[in-house]
Order: C-alpha cells, then structure tokens, then sequence
C-alpha cells in the first residue's frame, strides 16, 4: 500500500469527520458473545470512498434504512484487522477520533488472529473477555455525544 503523508492527513481529517469507530457485540444463535471492530465511513460522494478503499481496501456499501426517509448515503466499511491497520495508518493526524482509535487499536491487539492460518487456536481467558468488555464500553461512551459524556462524568464527580 502506497500513501504519502499528505494522503493520510486527508484521510484522517475526512474520517473524524465522517467516519464512526465502533466495537461491536455479537450474540450468536448458539448462545456465544463475540466483538468486533469495525469502522465506517460515510459520503455521498463515491470518489472519495474509493480512493480510501483503494489504499486500505473495506467494502463500499449503501444501506438502505427502510424506517428512514432521507437519502441514502453509501459509506465505506473495514473490520477487524483492516480497520486496525488503517487507524494505526491515520491516528497520527487525527483530531477528534483519536481516542476511539487508540482503543480500538489496544482492542483488535487483544483478538486472536483468524486471519493467521495454521497457527494453534488459543483458549480466551476470563481477562481477556473482560479485558473486551471494557474496551467495547470505552469504545461506546466515547462515541455518545459530548453533552452526554459530560453530564456522566459530572455525576460521578459529586
């Protein structure tokens, strides 16, 4: 993957932006909690989703919210390791996401590899689920707005 620098500071400024970071909860049918990372980036401008996707690759969707009646507006989507990789690439120029990407980024170093073929299948500790919970929860209280945050964290001041 070719970028300059003046790309990624693109990127990341275009991604606090428009871009969410999240870290998904899963339940299964068979009753089993998984996480994820996923990120997302949304523009009603295709050019520029394609030549992020041309550097970090992620798949171009454009849901359609039947419940939502506004136009819909395609976005770019990157899981697990390739969203770790392209916010290790940005988190240097970014302003506002910063925080969510240094979890998110600690978060997908907690997860083991299925992308490593032949390597052993490793058992996950009791720590390293909470150790995720945490980081969903870090994750998702960033990612609420900032009236919100502060109205929490002033509760738990007094």
């Amino acid at each position: 993957m070719e970028i300059t620098e003046l790309e990624k500071s693109y990127i990341a400024g275009f991604f606090d932006g428009e871009g969410s970071v999240i870290v998904r909860m899963a339940h299964h049918k068979n009753g089993k909690l998984s996480y994820e990372l996923n990120i997302s980036i949304g523009q009603n401008t295709l050019d520029v989703l394609k030549f992020i996707q041309s550097k970090f690759g992620g798949r171009i969707a454009n849901p359609n919210y039947g419940h939502i009646k506004q136009k819909h507006c395609p976005d770019l989507r990157m899981e697990s390791i390739r969203a770790s990789i392209f916010l290790e690439t940005i988190l240097p120029y970014l302003r506002i996401k910063n925080k969510q990407a240094e979890l998110a980024i600690m978060f997908q170093k907690l997860l083991f590899p299925k992308w490593a073929k032949g390597l052993p299948k490793v058992k996950v500790t009791k720590e390293n689920w909470e150790s995720r919970q945490k980081y969903y929860e870090a994750v998702k209280f960033l990612n609420r707005p900032k009236f919100e945050r502060l109205a929490e964290v002033e509760q738990f001041e007094n």
